[in-house]
This record gives C-alpha cells, sequence and structure tokens, in this order.
C-alpha cells in the first residue's frame, strides 16, 4: 500500500511541477517522498500505520525543518537538499532490507485504500492542471488568472530560496526585518527554487499550490480514517472535492482575481 501510494503521489507531483523545468520536478517528487518518509519514521514511533496521516505529519514537520535550515543557511538550499535526499536514500534503503526480512513486500494491495489513493492524486491533479497554461497567459499577455496575492507567494518563496532575494529581509518591505510567520509552507517550494532554475512565481504556481491541495486531500482522508476507517476516509475525497468545485465558483466572482 505504501508503494503505491509513493507512486502515485510522486507521479502527480513530478507531472505538475514538470512544467517549470526537469530538475526542479525532480526535486519536488524527491521532497514529498522524503515527507512521507519522514512521516512514517515518526508516526510509527506512535504506533501509527497509515500513509495518509504519515504523509501529512511528515510535510509539515519537513517543512518547518526546511524553514528553519533556510533560516539558519540562507544561499545553502543545494547543501540542505543533499541532506535530506541522503537520509531519503537511507531510510529508504534500510525499508526496503526490513521489509524484505519480514516479508512484507508480498502482502496485499487493500483496495478501498488504494482507491482513496488514486482519488487523492486525481483531485490534486484535477486542481493544478491549468496552472502552468495560465502561467504562460501571464508570460504572454501579462494578464494574471491567479489571485493577485500569488505574486506575494512567490516573494516569500524567493526570500527563502531565492540568491536575490535572500538576506534583504522582509520580501514585501526590502531591508526591514522578515516575521517568522505563516512562513512554513514555503520552505519546500524555496529548496526547490535554491536547487534549480526555475523562477519564484513559476515554483509557486507549479509546487506551492499542488503539494498544498495534496496535504489537504491527505489531512482529510487521515481525518476520516481516524473518525469511521477506510469507508469514511474514502467519502470525504468526493465530499471534499463538493466544496473544492465551489470554491472555485467563489473564487471566480472574487475581486481579488486579477484578470486586467
Amino acid at each position: 500500500m505504501r508503494i503505491w501510494f509513493s507512486i502515485c503521489i510522486g507521479l502527480t507531483v513530478w507531472i505538475l511541477a514538470l512544467p517549470s523545468g526537469l530538475m526542479a520536478a525532480v526535486l519536488a517528487t524527491l521532497l514529498v517522498w522524503s515527507s512521507l518518509a519522514l512521516g512514517s519514521a515518526a508516526s510509527r514511533r506512535l504506533g501509527v500505520d497509515e500513509p495518509f496521516l504519515e504523509f501529512t505529519v511528515g510535510a509539515v514537520l519537513q517543512s518547518y525543518i526546511g524553514l528553519v535550515a533556510l533560516t539558519l543557511l540562507p544561499d545553502h538550499a543545494e547543501l540542505i537538499l543533499l541532506g535530506i535526499t541522503t537520509g531519503l536514500g537511507v531510510y529508504l534503503g534500510w525499508r526496503l532490507i526490513l521489509g524484505l526480512r519480514r516479508g512484507a513486500m508480498r502482502s496485499g494491495l487493500h483496495w478501498l485504500p488504494g482507491l482513496s489513493t488514486m482519488l487523492t492524486a486525481l483531485i490534486t491533479f484535477l486542481w493544478n492542471y491549468d496552472n502552468h497554461s495560465r502561467l504562460g497567459v501571464f508570460q504572454q499577455s501579462g494578464r494574471l488568472d491567479f489571485w493577485v496575492d500569488i505574486l506575494v507567494h512567490a516573494a516569500r518563496i524567493a526570500q527563502l530560496g531565492g540568491t536575490v532575494a535572500s538576506g534583504r529581509g522582509n520580501a514585501l518591505l526590502v531591508d526591514s526585518p522578515a516575521p517568522f510567520y505563516h512562513m512554513a509552507s514555503y520552505a519546500l517550494p524555496a529548496l526547490v527554487l535554491g536547487g534549480s532554475n526555475a523562477y519564484p512565481l513559476a515554483v509557486a504556481t507549479l509546487m506551492w499550490i499542488p503539494l498544498g491541495t495534496l496535504v489537504m486531500t491527505t489531512g482529510a482522508v487521515a481525518l476520516g480514517h481516524a473518525l469511521g476507517g477506510d469507508k469514511v476516509a474514502f467519502w470525504t475525497l468526493p465530499a471534499l472535492a463538493l466544496v473544492i468545485m465551489e470554491s472555485v465558483s467563489v473564487a471566480l466572482r472574487s475581486p481579488c482575481l486579477f484578470s486586467g
């Protein structure tokens, strides 16, 4: 099950991030997998064996770790990424050896959690598949088909991971103190920015938004599983999809959506 989960979420993030560049897509996928590995290691200490919760917890933990690392080591995103990917490789190798010894690789895939995994990946993809085309419209015509605050989010990502903006304090007011607040979600995209040739707005639209969608859906499934097992966990996804559809309708009518 965990292997199937890793493949589905990794492939989804890869496809969505690929327009920002091959290296950015590779780094984004590795960070997603390392989030799952970190969450798995932490959850097993508490006796939890459920990949949706593990990924959600791991993404949150890794975001805070990345934020602290980028704050203490500005302009060293490559070094931080090397540490993360090395740790991921060691952990996955250890898990593979341990799984083979215990015969865990022969355990089957339960159909309902497997279906929830596929639906999680599908919702994440459908919510973000046109981000690249909308970004292309902005590049060609200057029309921004995102909420205007995506520019603020891109600036925050550049503040953490961009060599030009790094060390200049608050991205919204250069050389003023940077508030250590509401910044954790930018850490993983900032690592991708620092380790690739992608530019901040592309990272914000092609990784930051998809990663947030993915964490939202896995968190919803984990909550459903805690409340009522696999069946409740599965039905949280159609319910979440309906909420997303309504939010799109509201967003399109919002004055915060800049189209001129």
